[in-house]
């Protein structure tokens, strides 16, 4: 099923609409707290619903990802510093964690530092967690070759452990949301699975 993830900032209804203009069967709308989530009537696309989980660590974010679960949405997690990518994997319920890309400032001199590792791949495996690519950023970051290349480590991290993948939109924008085709394409040049832009199943 041809998946996409967006931010919608009241244009759910464009939204919705540019996604099945491009060939999209489900879409995922991501809110940034569960009281702002906006359930709609059934159409012509299927829907599924998350919250955006920032700026809590510890038990607060455990707690807070519970609630969002309990409430049957999706909880996705922008990814920081190592240890705290580690605990969200390891120890909470979110569905997703992305943009692992920008933990690191530099690369080391010898090396990528693309925010995965085998520790963390085989801990994403083994919970079941996806490990998610943002489009959108990819075209707002001045460091496109940088960040090209620690998404192309990762993608390969993540066929070796048996990770789960998505790339999609990540927009709150109609005009900035690309076609499955595309995002296959890219996902191709990065040497992901066939399926990485297809699908993401609510648990």
């Amino acid at each position: 099923m041809k998946t996409d993830l967006v931010f919608p900032e009241g244009n759910e209804s464009e939204l919705i609409e540019m996604a099945l203009a491009l060939g999209y069967e489900q879409l995922v709308l991501i809110y940034d707290a569960p009281e702002k989530v906006k359930i709609l009537p059934a159409g012509k696309i299927k829907l599924l619903y998350g919250v955006l989980v920032a700026d809590l660590i510890g038990n607060k974010l455990t707690r807070k990802i519970d609630q969002i679960k309990g409430k049957k949405f999706l909880a996705l997690v922008p990814a920081g510093e190592e240890e705290f990518n580690r605990f969200v994997l390891e120890k909470t319920a979110a569905d997703i964690l992305f943009n692992l890309e920008y933990t690191h400032k530099k690369d080391h001199l010898h090396y990528r530092k693309s925010g995965l590792d085998e520790i963390i791949c085989r801990i994403a495996a083994r919970n079941g967690k996806i490990i998610a690519f943002s489009f959108s950023s990819l075209l707002e970051t001045e460091k496109r070759g940088l960040v090209l290349g620690r998404m192309m480590q990762n993608i390969r991290f993540c066929r070796k452990f048996g990770v789960k993948t998505f790339l999609g939109s990540f927009t709150a924008y109609t005009e900035a949301m690309r076609s499955p085709f595309d995002l296959q394409k890219l996902a191709k040049v990065l040497g992901a699975d066939e399926g990485t832009a297809e699908e993401i199943i609510l648990r």
